[in-house]
């Protein structure tokens, strides 16, 4: 059962100020949602097979590939390069 005193105490471990009517208000409003959950909790589940919930990892290997581009082609279009490497600005 939810009393004043642990509304109280939650709202100062929120920072809160509430006034006594507040407190009311919220005993009255955390009893009616913990009453609510307890309905959703007695629900028979047992017959139930969920159809999501089956894990899988979605993303492919991270392997270079060679048929991706041909890098030469690419270093050719590069306005400055270095080393083999597209030069860029220093941005830090």
């Amino acid at each position: 059962m939810i009393t004043k005193d642990y509304v109280k105490q939650l709202a100062e471990l929120a920072r809160l100020e509430i006034s006594d009517d507040e407190q009311e208000e919220l005993v009255q409003d955390l009893e009616a949602i913990l009453e609510y959950v307890s309905e959703i909790g007695a629900v028979v589940t047992d017959d139930i097979h969920p159809e999501v919930g089956t894990v899988y990892n979605v993303m492919r290997d991270d392997v270079p590939r060679e048929d991706d581009c041909d890098v030469e082609a690419v270093l050719c279009e590069v306005p400055e390069k270095e080393k083999g490497f597209v030069k860029v600005e220093k941005i830090l």
